[in-house]
């Protein structure tokens, strides 16, 4: 996912699209709608498949980020930046708030830009 010759900026932005273009293929989108529906059934299906399915992700981003930011808790500034990727978007249109299958124009540049004011 991370590229030693390409700058911070551009790892993350190529890390966004690649984690959204995962996120939003239809096969995530119905697994997670099936996930939320079942979960208070299964309580420990939830977390169980979100740890698997979004860890790899979590895991190179916090260890790029150990190496390329300034931060006591890279595990911490990681979610934030996976957040600042899914919360404007994702979980409205998993809620039915939003129809439309794909997060709005200028997320990722966005994203990257707050995420290294606060970490460079």
């Amino acid at each position: 996912l991370f590229d030693d010759k390409k700058n911070i900026k551009d790892n993350l932005t190529h890390f966004a699209e690649v984690f959204l273009r995962f996120l939003y293929q239809p096969a995530t989108i119905n697994l997670f709608k099936i996930l939320i529906s079942e979960s208070s059934r299964f309580p420990h299906l939830l977390d169980n498949l979100l740890r698997k399915e979004q860890g790899p992700f979590t895991v190179e981003l916090v260890n790029f980020l150990k190496m390329n930011i300034k931060t006591d808790d890279p595990e911490l500034a990681a979610s934030f930046f996976i957040g600042m990727l899914k919360e404007p978007h994702f979980w409205p249109m998993m809620l039915g708030f939003t129809k439309k299958p794909s997060p709005k124009k200028g997320l990722i540049n966005d994203a990257v830009e707050i995420f290294l004011r606060a970490y460079k």
